[in-house]
């Protein structure tokens, strides 16, 4: 009997480098009800579908930690408009601010859940991981087409 992997995956997930702002939640102002910031960084998906994404990051994050994704044309901090880092990079889709959670990671990467994916933010993902997966599917067939393939007989 072989030993099957269960497949997990909830959502379809399509290859992407999408930029992202990231700013780590560090809690909650008790008189504002108001997330408290820490460190932000930028960061590129590896892979994104509508449950979640994975990033990359330089290790300023754990398992646990919560985060606001947003596109760089999206920023919500004062901070976040003299960084270079955001402007260096564009985003073809304009987000509103997501949370997510860190679930997984490894010294590079990790896969962030998200916990509050907008109607908005769910129709604008959906559009972008279809089309990707098309594209994808597309680039497939047409290198199959390239392809020779000879029958031999017996």
């Amino acid at each position: 009997m072989q030993n099957k992997q269960e497949n997990r995956r909830e959502y379809m997930r399509v290859k992407s480098a999408i930029h992202f702002c990231i700013n780590v939640i560090e809690g909650i102002d008790e008189e504002t009800g108001k997330y408290l910031y820490g460190k932000c960084f930028s960061a590129s998906t590896t892979d994104i579908s509508l449950g979640g994404m994975c990033i990359s990051h330089s290790g300023d994050i754990n398992v646990g930690f919560g985060l606001e994704i947003s596109t760089p044309e999206k920023k919500t901090k004062a901070a976040c408009m003299t960084c270079e880092n955001a402007y260096l990079h564009n985003n073809p889709l304009a987000l509103t601010p997501i949370f997510g959670t860190v679930v997984w990671m490894t010294s590079d990467r990790c896969g962030v859940k998200f916990s509050n994916l907008s109607v908005r933010n769910e129709n604008i993902l959906s559009k972008y991981i279809w089309e990707a997966h098309l594209d994808g599917v597309r680039n497939t067939k047409k290198h199959m087409g390239k392809r020779k393939f000879y029958l031999f007989f017996d």
